[in-house]
């Protein structure tokens, strides 16, 4: 993924954090449902 430096809103960085989690739970989910 390639670096930008753009301006963005307060508090997205945040948010794009709880979705990379959320992202990152269900990845795991995903794994231990299948039998992992």
């Amino acid at each position: 993924m390639p670096k930008v430096t753009i301006d963005v809103p307060e508090g997205f960085e945040d948010s794009v954090k709880a979705m990379e989690e959320t992202l990152k739970r269900a990845h795991r989910g995903v794994e231990g449902a299948s039998g992992r």
